[in-house]
C-alpha cells in the first residue's frame, strides 16, 4: 500500500503512462482514509461546542431547551463544514486527477475522460457555495418541521448537489473497476507492478 501511495504522490502531475487497478485502488483507499480523518478533525470543534451548550442548557432541567441549544449550535457551524467540504473536494481533485487519468489510459480510454468527474465535482462545489447563505435557514426550517411532526420537504438544489457528487464518484468507481488492457496499448507498456 505504501508503495502505491508514494508512487502516486510522486506522480501527482504525471498524466502519462498507466496505473493498474491495485495501484489505483490502494491510492484511492489512502485518499478515503485521509478524508475520513480530516472530516472527523473538522467536526470536533462543532461537537465540543454543541456538547458545552447542551450541558449548560440541560442543567436547567428543560430537555427541549437543551435539544434546541444543541441544534442551534450545529446549525451555526454548518457553513464552516460546507467550506471545509468545498476545500476538501478541491484537494481531492488535485490528489486524484493524474492517477485517474493514468487509470483511464490503462483500460484504453482517453485521458480526457478525467474532465467529466472533475467538471461534475466543480459544479457540485459551485452549488455548495451558492447554498452557503441559506444553509442555516434551510436546516432550521427542516428541524422545526421535524419537531412539529411534519416531514421536511427536500430542497431541490440539495438533491441535485447530492446526485452530482455521487455521479462523479460512480464514474471514478466504474473506470477504476475496469480490467486493464493486456500488454502495451496506445498509452504505453503495461501498468507498473509495485
Amino acid at each position: 500500500m505504501f508503495a502505491s501511495i508514494a508512487y502516486n504522490l510522486k506522480n501527482l502531475t504525471n498524466i502519462h503512462g498507466r496505473d493498474g487497478r491495485k495501484v489505483f485502488w490502494l491510492y484511492v483507499l489512502f485518499i478515503v482514509i485521509l478524508n475520513v480523518l480530516a472530516s472527523i478533525v473538522a467536526s470536533i470543534p462543532m461537537m465540543v461546542a454543541a456538547a458545552e451548550v447542551g450541558i449548560a442548557a440541560a442543567q436547567s432541567g428543560n430537555q427541549a431547551a437543551a435539544e434546541a441549544a444543541i441544534l442551534d449550535e450545529v446549525i451555526n457551524y454548518a457553513p464552516t463544514l460546507v467550506w471545509f467540504s468545498i476545500i476538501q473536494s478541491a484537494v481531492n481533485i488535485v490528489l486524484l486527477a493524474a492517477s485517474f487519468m493514468r487509470r483511464t489510459h490503462d483500460v484504453g480510454l482517453p485521458g480526457i475522460l478525467v474532465a467529466v468527474p472533475i467538471a461534475i465535482q466543480v459544479i457540485w462545489m459551485f452549488i455548495a457555495y451558492r447554498q452557503l447563505d441559506g444553509i442555516a435557514d434551510t436546516m432550521r426550517s427542516g428541524a422545526e418541521a421535524e419537531l412539529a411532526g411534519n416531514s421536511m420537504a427536500l430542497e431541490p438544489g440539495m438533491i441535485a448537489q447530492d446526485l452530482l457528487g455521487w455521479l462523479a464518484f460512480l464514474i471514478v468507481v466504474l473506470v477504476g473497476l475496469m480490467k486493464s488492457q493486456q500488454g502495451p496499448n496506445a498509452y504505453g507498456e503495461g501498468p507498473k507492478v509495485l
